[in-house]
């Protein structure tokens, strides 16, 4: 028997309004803020700003300090999971110096770089669109090197 479900998170499930839901979350990036406040295509939202006021709590990754606006908080690195055995790696699993692929299919995927140079890797950046669909012929990148992805 499969064990009951005690939390679903959703990316993007905000504007999904026919979804159950017991608590609105929304994760800004505070570097990049709301841009320019429109929504898509002209604009990086799904929502338009003013459905913020309706939400639970606003997250700022990235933030230095809670604000007005929302919570600060920061993403912390704490293991690497290889996809096909689902094994957790230390973060030591390479060495300080260790050039590899990165791959980012997010929003921004700078951060994602950034927080690899934070842990003394060189990654090779290959940014592809929000929530892109990867194929295989896509991510087979020379040199041969470690593939690390969000």
């Amino acid at each position: 028997a499969s064990e009951p479900l005690d939390l679903i998170l959703s990316d993007d499930g905000l504007q999904h309004y026919r979804l159950a839901r017991d608590l609105e979350l929304v994760l800004i990036d505070a570097a990049r803020g709301l841009g320019n406040r429109r929504c898509l295509p002209a604009g990086p939202l799904r929502e338009p700003a003013e459905r913020l006021r309706t939400v639970d709590a606003v997250l700022l990754n990235g933030a230095q300090a809670d604000a007005p606006e929302g919570y600060a908080f920061r993403l912390r690195p704490s293991a690497l999971i290889e996809l096909h055995s689902g094994e957790r790696w230390p973060l030591d699993h390479f060495s300080p110096g260790q050039r590899l692929h990165a791959v980012a299919g997010i929003g921004n995927p700078q951060r994602f770089f950034s927080t690899l140079e934070a842990l003394h890797w060189r990654p090779i950046p290959h940014a592809f669109a929000d929530h892109a669909a990867y194929s295989t012929q896509q991510l087979q990148f020379a040199p041969e090197l470690p593939l690390v992805m969000t």
